[in-house]
């Protein structure tokens, strides 16, 4: 019994050395918009705010609903982002729903890593954003 509380106290001294994560999570959910009678595909960009021309990540994922039920992400949807080399720069982050290839809602955040933090950025596409693409 000595040696199985040994082992706790030890494990929770290393769980108390841990440093924090440094990172971003990005989160993307619908509050009435439906997939894929209204949005089938999120379209993900990630650039430097100083830079927003030549994004560090682009990417088009196709989203699960109604028959589309294979090669696809359902959502939620969450991505965590995590600093470069230059973390004391700005961050932009642009979510574009989108109807066969068409932007529906577009949304965009600015941010700076803080070291040691988790930020957390949420995306909500609302079925009263529709239309909304003056990001």
């Amino acid at each position: 019994m000595r040696r199985a509380s040994t082992f706790a106290a030890a494990l929770l001294a290393l769980a108390g050395c841990s440093k924090a994560r440094t990172e971003a999570v990005v989160v993307v959910t619908t509050d009435g918009a439906r997939v894929p009678a209204d949005i089938d595909a999120i379209d993900l960009v990630v650039a430097d705010a100083a830079d927003p021309a030549n994004p560090l990540f682009e990417e088009s994922f196709r989203l699960c609903g109604g028959a589309v039920a294979s090669d696809c992400l359902p959502l939620p949807l969450d991505f965590t982002l995590v600093p470069g080399a230059h973390r004391d720069h700005s961050s932009r982050v642009q979510v574009t729903a989108t109807r066969n290839g068409q932007p529906i809602i577009d949304d965009a955040a600015t941010f700076t890593f803080a070291e040691g933090v988790s930020l957390r950025l949420d995306f909500v596409l609302s079925a009263k954003a529709l239309g909304n693409v003056d990001c």
